[in-house]
């Protein structure tokens, strides 16, 4: 599994978690990333399983767009 943040794209400072189905203030992304972590919690390193992250995001309008990483660290 994995920890999935908004962050000051800058400073790196946490802004908030993000689960699924979570609204994001326009005012929020300027100047942000996002921040995706593995928790390791089992025998099996999911980082080294990973092989992409692939995260979509709605806008208000219902459009959507879909980022992938396919190459640690997966941050955008």
């Amino acid at each position: 599994m994995f920890s999935i943040s908004w962050v000051d794209a800058a400073s790196g400072e946490v802004q908030r978690g993000l689960n699924s189905a979570q609204t994001v203030a326009v005012d929020e992304i300027e100047n942000s990333a996002i921040r995706i972590i593995p928790i390791i919690n089992t025998p099996l390193d999911s980082l080294s399983l990973t092989e992409s992250i692939e995260l979509t995001i709605i806008n208000s309008e219902g459009e959507s767009l879909t980022l992938t990483k396919t190459s640690p660290p997966f941050l955008r």
